[in-house]
């Protein structure tokens, strides 16, 4: 896997993961000044799932002009709490190594999470080398998944609208892009998987695979 350049950590309490759980990073208010990273099958909290298990994510901002920094996160109710610094278009973006994951019999696998939100117009956008699988906006509801700056073909991609639904899934094409009816103004979810056929150990667990998932959150007008 390219180094990503974020610290990467293992979060806690690996026996009690939400497998059908992701990282978003949702704004708390129309400008996105703030924001709340959650841990949830979309995006709003869940209370059931103890939001200490990504509490190893580190995430990053970035402005218009390309300038970036290291955010902070602050423990709130079943979220983390982050401050975006300035206003305008930018992106906040994240990465959170899980750890290893083993169901039942299966083969165990190392869980990785980037999540993205991005701040202002949803435009086209150059990929962030510091996150290896990206969900990237290409212009008129064109979207490309990228992993290490490379399109992923046949990728999982999953919609969750402004209404809360959750789309049914659809898959990149060999180009890695895919199309989304832009139609409701609101927060838009996107979460897209890649499975990487790697094997490693880390902290004396060995792993046969690593399972890639990317979100992005933004704001339609």
């Amino acid at each position: 896997m390219k180094p990503c350049g974020f610290a990467l950590i293992l979060c806690a309490a690996l026996h009690t993961v939400a497998y059908a759980h992701f990282i978003w990073i949702v704004p708390e208010d129309q400008q996105g000044t703030s924001a709340k990273v959650v841990f949830s099958e979309d995006l709003q909290v869940d209370e059931n799932v103890p939001i200490e298990n990504i509490g190893g994510t580190r995430l990053r901002y970035r402005d218009a002009a390309g300038n970036a920094a290291a955010l902070q996160l602050t423990l709130g109710e079943h979220a983390y709490l982050v401050d975006l610094p300035g206003e305008g278009t930018g992106v906040c973006g994240g990465v959170c190594q899980y750890g290893v994951i083993q169901r039942g019999q299966g083969r165990p696998f190392l869980l990785m999470y980037y999540p993205k939100f991005v701040r202002g117009p949803l435009r086209a956008a150059e990929a962030w080398e510091e996150l290896p699988l990206e969900i990237l906006p290409q212009g008129d509801g064109r979207f490309q998944v990228l992993f290490s700056g490379k399109p992923v073909p046949e990728a999982e991609v999953v919609a969750v609208t402004p209404a809360g639904e959750q789309a049914e899934p659809m898959q990149t094409g060999a180009d890695g892009t895919f199309r989304l009816k832009l139609s409701m103004p609101g927060l838009y979810g996107l979460r897209a998987r890649h499975v990487e056929a790697k094997s490693g150990e880390i902290d004396g667990r060995a792993y046969e695979e690593v399972r890639h998932y990317a979100t992005l959150v933004f704001r339609v007008e």
